[in-house]
């Protein structure tokens, strides 16, 4: 059937302009590093556009919303420039290849293109996937109302499915599973076991199924009989008349006893049989001798494979117990990830049919336009596969195209498979392949050195088993050009200084001081460009930015760290800490010790006489101390109130502005990113303290700037550009730490189908050839991935191009299997380097006194704008008026803040509810109802524990229901409340009848309102004689936390809920009949116990 299609704003696209049709091939373009591939793709969706194609039938995909964005803007900005600029127009002309494109004709698309703005489908892959989903979710098998949650939140959810794990299973069933996954040899725990085996290899489970875990070869073993007849053939043999054979026997037999097959196979005659070798210590191996050894050897060899087995299922057996209980969470909180999503569609492909999809997104998809094709995963290429089959099909008048790099494929260790690239051109037909190896970025002098290095991979002479993956990597890489010709530029090879005596005696931090040491010296002869420094770690990001802020250098952080690293972060921290756990001395240490301290003192002083009955409120000690667990309570207690009642996000901001005077301007951006993850936590915030710690520690913030110098990884620098680019920390290894599980394919686009752990190289050579392989190939493509990274971080300079490396150690003999030694491989002749030596450069040093270009103004640091901590107020347009059968019905509490709204005040409610401050509002609310008049008695502790039950249907535990009480009835012996609460309060009305009434229920017409809701408590006085009111008054509860003596919160509360107290009164006004100045208007704040008048904002 065919799809129904709904574009109500196609015809706006071509009118108005001549339609310029033509047939549009199908392109895979491999764009190499700087030729502009962003370019490329925005062409093909002007030609588009262009061509009158609707605007919903164009699906042009990436992998971040960033560089969604930048295409987007690039479409938009292009049609622009051309509509109001004639060199702008010839540019586009001989883009798209259309001298007829008017200036006319670039409005008119940039016109509809904007109007249309909510049908363009310029995105990333995770959105489009999620829009599928939410058009499949039966099929899907999703949970009803599913969304996609945060990280932390997924984070909890995989803790609530591990501790299930450790809950469910019998404690010798546990470890009996983790001794067969670790062999019996760990010293970890078993939890921290479990965490580390599902954190790493859940992945690969997902893409697998039960079957590819259990191929490992389970030779036959001996039977006991047949290894006891074994064993004692060995005992009875004949050996050489030598020593050492006797020894070799000895120790056989000693390891075959004690299990150590492992050691059996590796030495003595054992292991010279295993090799394959007819001698030992200068004397033959006989027959008889061979034919035991090898019997046993065989049982060995079974043994090992079948451990291995054990390891592999019971990887397996964890991870699916895991996965259950994952999914029964996830289910339950109706909580997927996108790749959940991914996965959904990839398994139910056939379910998922391109006609039923395009009549459930209400579009056809008729042009395909991907980038970054090469970081695709295969499930993400099994969803689209159908889509592009479709369109490339022989009668299809659609378009498919695709744009990356293998060579810049490093996001293999997140699924993406480079492969995937390379298969198009047999999955899909009639397909164009167009490489593009000409930089628009980098000078001649750039490039000549990029060229040498990938052209010369093969120098290093030390890669071993690993050269193999070199040269397959250099069949890919052509030669390179620039269109940069005018460009100058330098590059260099240099080795940094050796430790200083007052250093510590480590290489690999001296080599990061020293690149700070270079950036500063290079950041002073080219002021005013810009300077990325790449490293492969974020601590060593972290640790540059140090080093560069010690020398005077502003950089930008932008490798993303957790805000651990700040001392006012920590400080923060620890408040919440003592909050969660008020006996944490290091926390009260920290505090005690702060720039928070005195305000922490006062706040404890302040809260005295809250007391509970074994607290004596007058205690002399005239300075709280932290330390002291009384007053560690009392303000534990009270930052509990404030984010209860105030939430995480302004009690971060509240503590972060009595704290910014001790912060200097990077300590300031810290705390800024705190309250933005507080903000950004309220949405997901539990009842504990240390969850939102947690989040926190987990949460990587980046911290750029407009400093000229960048820090960051290879990985963050993917799609940027630098006039300098200085790359360090090239001392790592080519393969780092090895992943736990090899994986076998039929093809490198197939399903996984056999799965195995990692294995020693003793092992592995007990394996079949086919095997064995699977190691051989994971280590070809974690080599590969490397060279990418390699290729990535060179290939961001424009000009300049600073490779810092260390200096050859005294025991130096050959290159080491490192970047540094494949960089020095390829540019030098593989000699020794010596401290601070330049053991390669290329181009004129001085290329910044005449780049070659023209340059435009940069904003230096010194004029950057500075961050503040001040919020911003969101002014919200009033509803426009309209006339409705039905009154609108507003509630005074609603009113609250009147047109102006924080963000703060704005919270969403996803499933996971923080009701701690609404419970406690309620429950005081209802305990304040319960008095009429403070001398006609007070109810008792009985009563008021039965009326909490009742409200909050036990909902509260005994501990909390005792501190309220506490909080409660001190309150009623304070004065300044329950003055207000007596007759005594009204003298001027002695001669009145006064009468209460507690949450006295409202109904008034405004206008086209109708306003609704419930005063607290409002006293109304009559003429004795005439019965009619001559006065009344209001008294609303608020349970704000309100820090002692902070006047200025103080009034900006009484602002906020001034509106509704008005609203309130004129109600009042119209029930009564009584002038405006005859009913008053005041708000009890519980903390810090002051009453105040709405009028004035005074004590009353």
């Amino acid at each position: 059937m065919a799809a129904a299609r709904c574009t109500p704003h196609a015809a706006d696209l071509t009118k108005g302009f001549r339609v310029i049709r033509r047939p549009m091939k199908h392109e895979v373009i491999r764009a190499s590093a700087g030729t502009g591939k962003t370019y490329q793709l925005t062409n093909r969706f002007l030609r588009l556009l262009r061509m009158g194609e609707p605007l919903d039938e164009i699906l042009a995909t990436t992998f971040t919303r960033k560089a969604a964005g930048e295409i987007l803007d690039r479409v938009l900005l292009r049609l622009a420039e051309a509509a109001t600029n004639e060199k702008h127009l010839a540019e586009l002309q001989s883009a798209l290849g259309d001298d007829r494109l008017a200036r006319a004709d670039c409005l008119t698309m940039l016109t509809a293109a904007a109007r249309n703005l909510h049908r363009l489908r310029v995105g990333t892959l995770d959105s489009f996937f999620a829009q599928l989903a939410g058009s499949f979710s039966l099929e899907l098998g999703l949970p009803p109302g599913w969304r996609i949650v945060e990280e932390h939140v997924d984070r909890s959810l995989r803790s609530l499915a591990v501790e299930a794990v450790l809950d469910s299973d019998s404690t010798s069933e546990l470890m009996t599973l983790v001794h067969s996954l670790t062999k019996g040899e760990t010293s970890r725990s078993l939890e921290r076991v479990v965490r580390d085996t599902i954190d790493q290899l859940y992945s690969v489970y997902r893409e697998s199924d039960a079957e590819a875990w259990r191929k490992v070869p389970r030779p036959k073993l001996l039977g006991d009989d047949q290894l006891g007849e074994t064993i004692d053939a060995l005992r009875a043999l004949t050996l050489p008349k030598h020593k050492n054979w006797e020894k070799a026997r000895a120790a056989d037999l000693a390891a075959i006893e004690s299990q150590a097959w492992d050691d059996f196979i590796k030495g003595g005659i054992a292991g010279k049989i295993a090799a394959g070798e007819e001698s030992y210590c200068g004397k033959p191996i006989e027959p008889p001798v061979q034919a035991v050894y090898e019997t046993l050897l065989e049982h060995a060899k079974g043994l090992m494979l079948n451990r291995l087995a054990d390891q592999t299922e019971a990887t397996f057996k964890l991870l699916d117990k895991f996965h259950s209980h994952y999914q029964r969470f996830k289910s339950q909180y109706r909580a997927l990830r996108f790749d959940d999503v991914t996965q959904g569609l990839a398994r139910a492909a056939d379910a998922v049919q391109v006609d039923n999809a395009s009549f459930r997104l209400d579009a056809r998809l008729r042009h395909l336009l991907l980038d970054e094709f090469q970081d695709t995963s295969l499930a993400q290429w099994t969803v689209l596969r159908p889509f592009a089959q479709r369109i490339t099909a022989a009668k299809s008048d659609g378009s498919f195209f695709c744009v990356g790099d293998v060579k810049q494929a490093i996001y293999g260790w997140r699924g993406g498979v480079a492969e995937i690239f390379d298969a198009v051109d047999s999955e899909l037909h009639d397909i164009e392949t167009t490489p593009l190896d000409t930089s628009f970025r980098s000078s001649p002098v750039v490039i000549d050195t990029v060229n040498r290095i990938f052209e010369h991979l093969q120098d290093h002479e030390n890669l071993g088993e690993l050269a193999s993956a070199v040269v397959n990597w250099q069949r890919q890489f052509n030669r390179h050009q620039t269109a940069r010709a005018k460009y100058n530029g330098y590059t260099c090879l240099q080795a940094a200084r050796r430790p200083n005596d007052d250093e510590p005696d480590d290489q690999k931090q001296t080599t990061l001081r020293y690149a700070a040491e270079e950036v500063a010296r290079l950041s002073q002869l080219a002021p005013g460009h810009s300077i990325g420094v790449l490293v492969r770690r974020n601590e060593a990001v972290r640790q540059l930015i140090f080093h560069l802020r010690d020398l005077g250098i502003d950089a930008s952080e932008e490798g993303g760290n957790t805000l651990l690293d700040s001392a006012a972060v920590r400080v923060l921290l620890s408040l919440i800490q003592l909050a969660d756990h008020p006996g944490d001395q290091v926390a009260a240490y920290h505090l005690e010790t702060s720039p928070l301290a005195n305000d922490l003192h006062a706040l404890a002083a302040g809260s005295r006489s809250e007391a509970s009955d074994d607290e004596s409120p007058d205690d002399p000690t005239p300075t709280p101390s932290l330390l002291q667990p009384r007053s560690a309570g009392r303000v534990a207690r009270l930052i509990r109130r404030q984010l209860m009642s105030d939430g995480y996000g302004p009690t971060i901001y509240y503590w972060s502005r009595r704290l910014a005077d001790a912060c200097n301007q990077r300590e300031l951006r810290r705390l800024e990113k705190l309250l933005g993850l507080a903000y950004a936590y309220e949405a997901t915030a539990t009842t504990r303290p240390r969850d939102f710690l947690r989040f926190v520690e987990t949460q990587k913030v980046r911290d750029p700037s407009a400093a000229d110098v960048r820090v960051m990884t290879v990985h963050q620098s993917k799609g940027l550009q630098f006039d300098i680019v200085v790359v360090t920390e090239l001392e790592t290894d080519l393969i780092g730490q090895r992943d736990q599980l090899v994986t076998g394919r039929p093809s490198r686009t197939s399903p996984i189908d056999r799965v195995c752990r990692r294995a020693s190289k003793e092992v592995r050579a007990l394996l079949p050839e086919s095997w064995q392989r699977l190691f051989t190939e994971a280590d070809e493509l974690d080599m590969a991935e490397s060279l990418c990274v390699l290729y990535v971080a060179v290939t961001r300079a424009i000009h300049a191009l600073h490779l810092i490396v260390g200096p050859s150690s005294e025991t130096e003999r050959s290159l080491h299997k490192t970047f540094g030694g494949l960089v020095r491989a390829a540019l030098t002749d593989g000699e020794r380097i010596e401290p601070q030596a330049i053991a390669f450069e290329h181009g004129d040093k001085h290329w910044y006194e005449n780049p070659g270009v023209e340059r435009t103004a940069r904003r230096t640091s010194s004029t950057a704008p500075t961050e503040s901590l001040t919020p911003l107020p969101v002014r919200l347009a009033a509803p426009a008026e309209r006339r409705s059968r039905n009154l609108e019905r507003v509630s005074p509490s609603g009113l609250e803040g009147g047109s102006r709204v924080k963000l703060s005040d704005v919270s969403s409610d996803d499933g996971i509810e923080r009701s701690d401050s609404l419970r406690r509002g309620t429950l005081i609310h209802a305990w304040f109802e319960q008095i009429l008049w403070i001398e006609d008695g007070l109810p008792e502790s009985a009563t008021l524990k039965q009326l909490a039950n009742e409200v909050l249907e036990s909902a509260i535990s005994d501990e909390d229901l005792r501190q309220l009480l506490d909080e409660f009835q001190a309150l009623l012996g304070d004065t300044r409340i329950t003055g207000r609460l007596s007759r005594t309060a009204y003298p001027s009305l002695s001669d009145a009848e006064l009468k209460v009434e507690n949450e006295r229920p409202i109904a008034v017409r405004e206008g086209n309102r109708l306003l609704v809701g419930n005063i607290d408590r409002l006293v109304t006085a009559y003429d004795r004689k005439s019965g009619q009111p001559i006065a009344a008054d209001i008294l609303d509860f608020k349970t704000d936390i309100i820090m002692p003596g902070d006047e200025k919160t103080l009034n900006k509360k009484v602002r906020y809920y001034q509106p509704q107290l008005q609203a309130y009164r004129r109600a009042v006004q119209r029930i009564t009949n009584l002038p405006p100045d005859k009913v008053t208007a005041r708000l009890l704040f519980t903390y810090p116990r002051r009453v105040m008048s709405v009028d004035d904002r005074t004590d009353s």
